[in-house]
């Protein structure tokens, strides 16, 4: 069990997070705006999943707090068959590890 102070300095991290990926959204939005080449990547796109992206754990817990129900109940399945997958095949993730 988590204790009270780790509890709240969590939620402290979260919304500390959660203001700075807003300020960078709002600046990355700002920027593509001004971008005269124009930005390739959009809604549906799915290049990006197709490249090893790294995750921090607070990085991760802000993304999980913004998804819906059936957004996290998608991701959730999608990393299972990823994880049975990854089981049956031992090399799967041996391009990925440091």
């Amino acid at each position: 069990m988590i204790s009270t102070d780790a509890a709240q300095q969590l939620t402290m991290m979260r919304q500390d997070l959660t203001a700075i990926y807003t300020r960078y959204e709002r600046e990355l939005y700002t920027w593509i705006a001004s971008y005269e080449r124009g930005v390739s990547c959009h809604k549906g796109c799915s290049t990006c999943c197709n490249v090893s992206v790294g995750l921090y754990l607070p990085e991760a817990l802000v993304l999980a707090d913004s998804l819906t129900e059936e957004q996290y109940s998608r991701v959730f399945e999608h990393a299972q068959r990823v994880l049975a997958y990854a089981n049956d095949t031992p090399d799967y993730l041996e391009g990925f590890r440091y």
